[in-house]
């Protein structure tokens, strides 16, 4: 764990060096993070290095504690309408994904109709594997994260053509300032995953480490006790890059050629269909302001791929142009309700 940990942190530096030197980068949505994890997911062909995937959960888990901690009770309820409407949205996805495959797959014999369903497209790949054992798994799950990414950078690049985004004056920090939030932010994770091994375990470490992120910032609202967002934000994306990096590395590149064409073609299509849905039903919806250029990428990006294909576009965009208050504590926690509890549900009453 400490090696994988120490190895995404080079990685980091990497990427950060990279943005540097390639500064045309900064004026697009493509994420360099994307650039750098499949890099090595590329060397990892020949130079195996073994990921230890507990990593991510510990990553996740802190990332979610300071999502928690951004947000006071006043503009959490502010925001609760968005998010509900937000997974509304994605669970019409999910319904919508599952029947479109069943209805093509009454004309057209599928090896395996999971592969095709929102249990693969915007699902925890690992859950998958408990469905299905074919050998196609790996292939579909590299194939969904790698066009997740690209059509939620893309679409995001079009929508937002010409429209002023959200902007924030950036600040410095400083190890003075980062330290008190570090710390609680280090307890919450830690208390969370030992709490996910009680009776709390259907939340998960995630779900625990957002409810006790809010729980504790409304009681040190209460005691007049205040904590700088910008600081909470800067070691939020800090754990979300490793994670994201975790994800992208982790690609395994080779599993693409056993691939049929069927298969791309089948992601393709619901990519397409996607985009229609995402333009002309979840931009409108969230009346074209700036929180839906956002969140209609979004939508996209997580329907095929996973929340990290459409976290690490958004973040991208953040770095440079800053993101609404409201889009981080929408996107990843809508993202975590729809792949833990919704679609697991959604998909096998679909296709059961």
């Amino acid at each position: 764990m400490l090696k994988t940990f120490i190895f995404l942190n080079i990685c980091l530096l990497a990427d950060i060096k990279f943005r540097k030197e390639i500064s045309h980068l900064r004026k697009i949505s493509f994420p360099s993070l994307f650039f750098i994890g499949i890099l090595v997911s590329l060397f990892n062909i020949y130079f195996k290095f073994n990921f230890t995937q507990e990593t991510g959960k510990i990553l996740l888990t802190a990332f979610f504690s300071t999502i928690g901690l951004r947000y006071s009770k006043k503009t959490f309820f502010k925001g609760f309408k968005w998010q509900m409407i937000f997974l509304i949205s994605a669970v019409s996805v999910s319904v919508f994904q599952n029947l479109f495959i069943k209805i093509v797959g009454s004309f057209v014999c599928f090896k395996d109709i999971k592969l095709y369903s929102s249990l693969m497209l915007m699902g925890d790949f690992s859950v998958v594997s408990k469905y299905s054992s074919h050998p196609s798994i790996s292939g579909m799950e590299t194939l969904t994260i790698i066009l997740g990414t690209i059509s939620c950078s893309l679409f995001f690049l079009v929508i937002s053509k010409g429209k002023k985004l959200y902007t924030e004056k950036l600040q410095k920090t400083s190890i003075k300032n980062i330290f008190k939030p570090a710390v609680i932010i280090f307890i919450i994770t830690v208390l969370s995953l030992l709490l996910e091994k009680t009776y709390l375990s259907p939340l998960k470490s995630i779900g625990i480490a957002y409810i006790s992120g809010l729980l504790f910032r409304w009681n040190l609202d209460k005691k007049a006790v205040y904590l700088e967002n910008f600081h909470i934000n800067k070691i939020g994306n800090y754990f979300l890059s490793l994670f994201i990096l975790l994800k992208f590395s982790s690609l395994d590149i080779k599993s693409l050629q056993i691939l049929a064409l069927s298969d791309i073609f089948i992601v393709f299509l619901q990519i397409i269909l996607l985009v229609l849905f995402s333009a002309f039903f979840v931009y409108k919806i969230y009346r074209k302001k700036t929180l839906a250029v956002f969140l209609s990428a979004a939508i996209l990006g997580f329907s095929i791929g996973v929340p990290p294909s459409t976290m690490s576009v958004l973040q991208q965009v953040g770095k440079e142009r800053g993101t609404p208050p409201h889009m981080i504590m929408i996107v990843p926690v809508v993202g975590a309700w729809l792949i833990t509890y919704f679609n697991p549900v959604i998909s096998n009453f679909f296709l059961n």
